[in-house]
Formats: C-alpha cells, sequence, structure tokens
C-alpha cells in the first residue's frame, strides 16, 4: 500500500465512524475531523536581504530522523497508521506553549532587539494552523506522519520561501519541544531548494522617483527614514530602527554633521560599527524631526516604529520588518511610484555608486558594513580600524552629498551669499572661463557659497 496517498485520519475523542477511508489528496492536510482541506495560499517575508537566505545559523545542518534505510522512522509497516488508534487519552498539542518554549530556550541564542525568534513563530503559528496541528496529540505526530504534514505543507510554499520557512519550522519543532526535526533535506529536497540569490543593484533611472518624492513629503520622519535608506542602504530595523539621537555628532552651530555608532553597543546585527557623514539636506530633516520627535533625549530612539496611521504609541519601540515595509509601501503609494524596489535593492544601490571612488573601508563604514571584509584600498595598507575623524573628513570630502547628491544634481541659488557677480562668473567658467576668473570674483565676494537646494 502506498505511504504518500492514503491516510486514515479520526477524531481521537470519538468512536470510529462507520465508513469507508477517503483517499488525501497529495498537496492538501489531513485534520482528524475531515477527509481534507485545500491548501491556503500563503506569503512570508524573509529577511530584509532576500527571502532565500537563511537569517540565522545557516552553517548549522538541519537534524534528521530518517533510518539507515533512507526511511522516515515510523510504523514497521510503512503507512501511516490511524490517528484514533494512537494515544487517545492524551491532550491535543497546544501550539502557544509549543511557541512559548521555543522563546524561551531560544532567549540566549538570539538577541533580544532582533525579530527573529518572533519572525520563526510567526510562520511555525500560520503552519500549525494550516495543518491543524493541535488536532493531534503529542503521541499522534509520530515522525513518520510529521514528516508527511511537513512535506505536503512545503510543497505549497513559493520555491524562494522554501529554504527560510524550512529553518523557522525546524527551529521552533526542536527548541519548542517537538522531538527531532523529521526532514532531511537531501532526501526529501534535493536541489528544489533555490540557493539564496542575491540582488542586482538597480540603475539610477529606478531610484531617481524614490529621491524626487522626498522634495514633496510632508512628514519630516518619513524623510528622515526614506532619506536615510537613499542615503546609507542600511538594514531597516536591527540598524536604521536602532539609531538613537546619541549616536548624532554635532558642529558648533548645533547642526547634525556626523553618525557614529558602535554595532556591538547598539545592537546592530553583526556589530560592525556605522560612520557616516551627514548630507545637509538629511541634516535639514533630522533637525525639524527632533523638534517634532515625542522623545529626543541621547538614548531615545530616532525613528522609533509608527502605526499605520502615523502614530507612534511608544516612543523607545523598535520597529519590526512588517512595520518598515509598510512605511516603505505606503511612501510610494502616497507619491505614486510604481516600482517594486525594495529597501534592500538600496543597499546594493548606494554600495555601487561610489565603490570606485571611495576607499573600500571608508565605503563599508558609511553603510555599516564590516570593513575588514571589503578589503582592498586602504584595508590592505593601513587596516581597517581607522580614526573615527579620518572616516568622516574623507565621506564629507568625497561624497558630501551622498548617493542623492549623485541622483540630482545641486542646484545654486541666489541669495545674500552668492552675489549676482558671482553667479556670473559661475555661468562664464561653465562656458570655458579661465579659472583666475572665477578665482578673483569670489576672492572679492570674500564670503563662501554653501547654500543650495534641490529642485
Amino acid at each position: 500500500m502506498s505511504t504518500g496517498a492514503l491516510v486514515i485520519l479520526q477524531n481521537p475523542l470519538e468512536s470510529p465512524p462507520r465508513r469507508r477511508p477517503e483517499l488525501v489528496r497529495p498537496g492538501s492536510f489531513a485534520r482528524p475531523s475531515e477527509s481534507f482541506i485545500l491548501p491556503l495560499d500563503h506569503t512570508f517575508l524573509g529577511s530584509e536581504d532576500g527571502e532565500n537566505s537563511l537569517p540565522e545559523d545557516s552553517n548549522e545542518p538541519l537534524a534528521s530522523v530518517h533510518g539507515t534505510d533512507g526511511d522516515p522512522q515510523g510504523t514497521d509497516d510503512g503507512e501511516v497508521r490511524a490517528v484514533g488508534h494512537l494515544g487517545a487519552d492524551e491532550p491535543a498539542l497546544n501550539v502557544d506553549q509549543v511557541i512559548a518554549r521555543f522563546v524561551d530556550e531560544t532567549k540566549n541564542r538570539f538577541r533580544p532587539d532582533t525579530p527573529t525568534a518572533g519572525d520563526y513563530s510567526t510562520a511555525f503559528r500560520r503552519f500549525a494552523k494550516t495543518v491543524g496541528l493541535d488536532s493531534f496529540s503529542r503521541k499522534q505526530l509520530t515522525p513518520k506522519r510529521a514528516h508527511k504534514i511537513i512535506t505536503d505543507y512545503m510543497a505549497t510554499m513559493r520555491p524562494g520561501s522554501k529554504r527560510w520557512i524550512l529553518t523557522a519550522l525546524q527551529r521552533v519543532w526542536v527548541y519548542g519541544g517537538l522531538g527531532p526535526w523529521p526532514i532531511d533535506i537531501g532526501r526529501d529536497f534535493g536541489r528544489s531548494l533555490p540557493k539564496p540569490q542575491r540582488r542586482e543593484a538597480p540603475p539610477d533611472a529606478e531610484v531617481l522617483p524614490f529621491a524626487k518624492a522626498l522634495a514633496k513629503e510632508p512628514d519630516a520622519y518619513v524623510r528622515v527614514f526614506v532619506r536615510m535608506m537613499l542615503t546609507y542602504g542600511l538594514r531597516p530595523v536591527d540598524q536604521l530602527g536602532a539609531i538613537r539621537w546619541g549616536n548624532i555628532r554635532y558642529d558648533e552651530s548645533g547642526r547634525p554633521y556626523a553618525f557614529v555608532a558602535r554595532g556591538v553597543e547598539e545592537g546592530f546585527k553583526t556589530g560592525s560599527p556605522w560612520i557616516a557623514h551627514i548630507p545637509s539636506d538629511l541634516a535639514t530633516d533630522l533637525m525639524e524631526w527632533n523638534g517634532k520627535s515625542p522623545n529626543s533625549t541621547p538614548e531615545a530612539l530616532i525613528l522609533p516604529r509608527m502605526g499605520k496611521h502615523g502614530k507612534i504609541a511608544d516612543a523607545m519601540r523598535i520597529h519590526s520588518n512588517r512595520s518598515t515595509e509598510d512605511l516603505w509601501k505606503a511612501y510610494t503609494a502616497r507619491h505614486g511610484i510604481r516600482s517594486a524596489l525594495t529597501m534592500a535593492h538600496m543597499r546594493h544601490f548606494v554600495k555601487r555608486h561610489r565603490r570606485k571612488v571611495l576607499d573600500p573601508a571608508i565605503l563599508a563604514y558609511w553603510s555599516g558594513h564590516d570593513a575588514k571584509s571589503e578589503g582592498g584600498g586602504m584595508s590592505l595598507h593601513y587596516g581597517t580600524n581607522l580614526p573615527v575623524q579620518e572616516v568622516l573628513e574623507e565621506q564629507s570630502r568625497e561624497w558630501p552629498e551622498g548617493p542623492i547628491g549623485d541622483l540630482i544634481p545641486v542646484r545654486v541659488l541666489e541669495t545674500a551669499e552668492i552675489t549676482p557677480q558671482m553667479m556670473n562668473a559661475i555661468r562664464e567658467y561653465m562656458k570655458g572661463g579661465s579659472d583666475s576668473e572665477l578665482t578673483t570674483v569670489f576672492g572679492e565676494a570674500r564670503k563662501k557659497a554653501t547654500p543650495f537646494v534641490r529642485p
């Protein structure tokens, strides 16, 4: 008798009904009280760098309880036995207790400020609801039955999500106390699991609408959030969401000029430091948001979690993957940006834009990457543990307005500080005029031309 298509299930609390067993359609999930349920459509948000990657413990193999013959351990006759004959006197599984046990067992495994445990719990709860896991007792959930339940469920998942979801289910299953993991990757999935794919860096034309819309965005909080994503390409939760007002350095006039954050102290995912010059437009937005923020003390979050209706219920609550994505999607929808670019794409965009101009180690600090992993440049000659001021000086000199300045060239306006004579000298110089004439005019003005705006 085949083991892949026939499953006889009954409610363990009721007497077996006198009727012919019904076939369970392959790919569906059988509950004790019904012959089959249609597979549901599921999506799950993977890590912000792509749901193909393993967020945690990517080098840890998924344990298996397969026997030496490659067949999942279960009943001797190779068939899934009727549920009604197993542990009818045992209570059904409590999914909430399984998840609570998982969270408790992994409290020191995952950093408390990361959403990994919560994301894994969400994925497992969705799985448990779909397959009716709370309809089984622990004894009824034999390795063979568990194997079929999981493989049937995974058959309904999108290929790009499978690797992440398997990791999430395995962690909760094992640390939640359900026993050994009944899946063997090589036997059960072979090469069907796509390898993690790297996103391509988006071209400037696709990023430009996001940058231009900043001029029309009325909310200072949203401007800071989006402008920082386009400027630094930070991870939205454990970097951007964890930055505090105390991580900003100010000049003598009280204007922000740099971010300096120690990755270990701030709880970044990799522990790498973040040292970055602040472009002028971002400094302006930060000053405006500082005056409106519910908490702008040094230890307070610059961008605490904001709800869907623009409300900040807790000024110290950090963002989640879902809340940052909601914020990003709301921005694109409000400004009519029809694009599939995600925040992760902006990381690639930032890296591409100045990889040939900034020293690799300096560029690594700009986005909070591990400078030692970049190689080349100063990292080969002087090492990568560079003085903060040296990093900031090179960044401000070589990339004063960051990648947004590359997308939208600076447009100088005539002001009290920039006289008509200076403007004319600039125009003539751009047409091929001499350096000396430009120097003479600016020397006579005796004032530094710094004001500028973007179209």
